[in-house]
Order: structure tokens, then C-alpha cells, then sequence
């Protein structure tokens, strides 16, 4: 049988006299001049009950792994064992969750779940609904986070703080530039704007109204080098 050699993959050099490959698909890489198959994925888990809407995964003290997921319904939580399989934690009183369904993931703000861990804690927020919590090792379902907290696009801890974005809530109704966080050291707690009880812990809002960015589209916190967060806008961060 014919040796026929398949030199590197260098897509990023020229076209002429590239003494590599500038195609490769559906293999992997054993040596510099060879290549094996694509392993064939194999079942890890059952599947939700519908489309996922937004997951997110938690590492423990003892690094053992808990990842969560959410459709347009229901919230879920990888069980553990030779088997895993996502149960239902969904919240006990409040009934089904309403989500929506995404038009299509190009959209910015398709309806989703937007999780986040503040300690042993999984915040969960689809602007629909009431932000939910789960305190993992403790709790078996999700339940309201607070009776102060606006409905949120997006969540995020940033510091000490827990940050929601996008808000909603029956004071303000509809804030598309708003970043409002927590008191500090309590993701549950969200005293009044201004009040003497928000001043003494820290909790606060900010609106974006500064330049026209236009709406918050995303919040990320704790990967950057020079900020603490960071608010994606429709046409600027």
C-alpha cells in the first residue's frame, strides 16, 4: 500500500509553495506528518426534556462538579453516578417557568437562561421570571432569589457583588442600560435604591446612559486584567 504523507496543517501560510496542509477536516492529530479519526461521540447523559436555554458548571470545595441547565420550562441538575441524567430542580411553588422560545441564536436577546455561582450559590435569571437561587448541597429545587430583586437578561458576580443587567422590576419597569447589584457579601439581599439600608450595604444601580451603546447585551465579571466587569452593548462594550 502507497505511503501518501499529509504535511502540516498550515492554513495561515500561503497558498504557493505551502509545504503543509491548508484543509484538514474531520481528524485529529498523531504526529506532524499524520492523522487518525475523529473519535465518534458517545451518549454521557439523558437529555433534557426540551431545547437548552443556558447551562452553567460549579466546582465545589471538594472540586467535585455540578453543572445546571435550563429550557423554556423547567431547570435541571446532573445527578452524579454511572449513569447521569439531568433531574428537574425546578422551583416547588411558582409553577412552570416561562422563558420562551429563541428565534434564533443569532438573535442577542433570545430568550435564555443567564446563570451565575456567588459561593455555594447558583443564580439563575430569564427576565421572565423572578431570578431563582439554588444552595448547592443544601437545597433540592430552585426558589425565588429575593422579593427585591428586578427580573434580569443577565447576571454576573462581580466582587463581592451580585450584578443583574437588563432589568425589570415593578418601581422602574423596563431598563435596557441598567447593571444593578446586590448588597455586598448577599446576593439576596436588594434593599430600596437610595435608602439609607442600600447606602449602609453597598447596593445600588447604575444606568449606561452616558453614550449611545444602546442596550446591555451581555455581562461578564472576574476574567479581565484591568476591570472588573464588563456590560456588552449593541454597538459598543
Amino acid at each position: 500500500m502507497p505511503f501518501i504523507p499529509f504535511g502540516e496543517w498550515l492554513p495561515d501560510q500561503p497558498d504557493f509553495n505551502n509545504p503543509g496542509a491548508a484543509t484538514i477536516q474531520n481528524v485529529i492529530p498523531r504526529t506532524k506528518d499524520s492523522y487518525g479519526p475523529m473519535p465518534t461521540p458517545q451518549v454521557y447523559s439523558g437529555a433534557l426534556s426540551a431545547r437548552c436555554q443556558g447551562s452553567s458548571a460549579y466546582l465545589d470545595d471538594s472540586e467535585a462538579a455540578h453543572v445546571f441547565a435550563g429550557d423554556a420550562t423547567k431547570l435541571y441538575q446532573l445527578t452524579a453516578g454511572t449513569a447521569p441524567n439531568f433531574s428537574d430542580v425546578s422551583r416547588a411553588v411558582g409553577g412552570a417557568y416561562t422563558t420562551g422560545s429563541p428565534i434564533t441564536p443569532l438573535v442577542p436577546l433570545a430568550p435564555s437562561w443567564s446563570m451565575t455561582a456567588f459561593g455555594k450559590r447558583i443564580i439563575a435569571t430569564n427576565y421572565s421570571d423572578d431570578p431563582q437561587t439554588f444552595l448547592v448541597g443544601t437545597d433540592t429545587n430552585f426558589s425565588r432569589l429575593s422579593t427585591g430583586a428586578p427580573k434580569a437578561r443577565f447576571a454576573a458576580t462581580v466582587r463581592d457583588f451580585l450584578m443583574l443587567a437588563n432589568t425589570n422590576d415593578g418601581t422602574f419597569g423596563t431598563q435596557v442600560r441598567r447593571l444593578w447589584w446586590s448588597a455586598i457579601g448577599d446576593p439576596t439581599s436588594w434593599p430600596t435604591p437610595g435608602s439609607a439600608t442600600a447606602i449602609s450595604v453597598e447596593s445600588d444601580y447604575q444606568d449606561l446612559e452616558q453614550s449611545d451603546l444602546g442596550q446591555i447585551t451581555g455581562l461578564i465579571g472576574g476574567h479581565l486584567q484591568s476591570a472588573d466587569a464588563a456590560a456588552f452593548c449593541e454597538r459598543g462594550i
